[in-house]
């Protein structure tokens, strides 16, 4: 049963219960806007159908209620975030208890995301357990049922892993035992969307901001992909993507490919402030050489602060959200083509707020407009 389903069901109960004539014109001492003796004035009601359809009412919401919440968990994460399906979401610092989110829990970092296999069969890969975090959770799927507990409780016993979720009526080329011996934790499974909320258990003083840089090794990918999403490189002016590269594997090379076609683009002039994440790719002694080569100065994300490379996390968004959410590919070459068309279509058409609703590259052509 689709999710949309799901929701005006249990909201047509509702309404049903609540058009009933017959409890409207009951004396307000004898209706059921109070809570005193609430459950004595209920005994005390004659008419059956009213009954029935209460406990209609109460059993659709009890039953629905656990889907509705997965449903919930998407929707705040879009319109809180400015995330999607896929996404992992993490705190640095507890929320509190008023924020009503998740739990009243107000002294956990909790690590989140809702996902998606309608593309195709879905990982989520847990790093092992540090010296300072590990996680303690379970992955569910639409009715928030458990699918299986990650972490030292969980299957990877610690030690991390890919846990692979097939879509209903999976046929792949490979079977479930196939996939068992290429190392995944395989699961079929009976819906489309699935959902988590790790919990992190901190040891030896670990803080907040350890638990958030732990979440940050957390990936969500397809089975058809079978790597991180491509490296690009982004000109914060005008937000147009200047350098990018698609392989198998992330690799320094593939960095290195990616800032080269966005030096040669461009040939900036010295102190160009160069951004990156973290990432082991970028800090490595040849990357670094390069940044050096073309005179540019590096910049890197602080430690458990995923803002400061918002701009080309919000472009992976758009890019999955907006194309590859609705394709699925049988080939890497067929995600390579299409990953390049929406590149060019993102940096001639796309419009963007932060430059005044028009494209990067209209907004690079505004300067030359004037001169002219």
């Amino acid at each position: 049963m689709k999710k949309t389903t799901v929701m005006v069901v249990a909201l047509l109960m509702v309404t049903v219960v609540g058009s009933i004539s017959w409890a409207e014109t009951l004396p307000p001492e004898k209706t059921f806007d109070q809570t005193d003796g609430v459950l004595a004035r209920a005994r005390a009601v004659e008419d059956i159908e009213y009954k029935i359809m209460v406990q209609r009412a109460t059993q659709g919401a009890i039953y629905y209620m656990p889907a509705v919440v997965m449903v919930d968990f998407v929707r705040a994460i879009r319109r809180d975030l400015g995330g999607d399906l896929n996404d992992v979401a993490y705190l640095n610092a507890p929320l509190g208890s008023d924020d009503g989110f998740l739990t009243a829990n107000d002294v956990t970092a909790y690590a989140w995301a809702s996902l998606s296999s309608k593309r195709g069969p879905i990982i989520v890969e847990v790093p092992p357990a540090t010296d300072k975090v590990s996680y303690f959770g379970s992955i569910l799927n639409a009715w928030s049922q458990p699918i299986e507990d990650v972490g030292p409780a969980g299957r990877d016993k610690g030690k991390g892993g890919k846990y692979l979720l097939l879509p209903p009526g999976y046929d792949g080329e490979k079977s479930k035992a196939d996939l068992e011996k290429d190392g995944y934790f395989v699961y079929a499974t009976d819906t489309y969307e699935y959902g988590f909320s790790f919990r992190p258990r901190l040891y030896n003083k670990a803080t907040d901001k350890d638990a958030g840089d732990y979440a940050k090794r957390v990936k969500i990918y397809y089975l058809s992909e079978a790597a991180n999403p491509p490296p690009t490189v982004m000109d914060l002016y005008s937000r147009q993507i200047v350098g990018w590269n698609i392989g198998a594997r992330m690799t320094k090379r593939l960095v290195l490919d990616a800032l080269d076609m966005a030096w040669w683009r461009r040939q900036p002039a010295p102190g160009l402030l160069h951004h990156s994440d973290r990432g082991s790719q970028y800090a490595c002694k040849k990357y670094q050489e390069r940044l050096d080569k073309y005179q540019m100065t590096c910049s890197m994300s602080r430690k458990g602060n995923c803002w400061d490379n918002a701009p080309v996390e919000r472009f992976f968004r758009s890019l999955k959200s907006e194309r590859l959410s609705f394709c699925r590919f049988e080939t890497r070459d067929q995600a390579r083509l299409e990953v390049l068309d929406y590149i060019a279509w993102y940096n001639s058409s796309r419009l963007h707020s932060t430059l005044g609703y028009v494209s990067p590259m209209e907004f690079e052509a505004e300067p030359l407009k004037i001169a002219a």
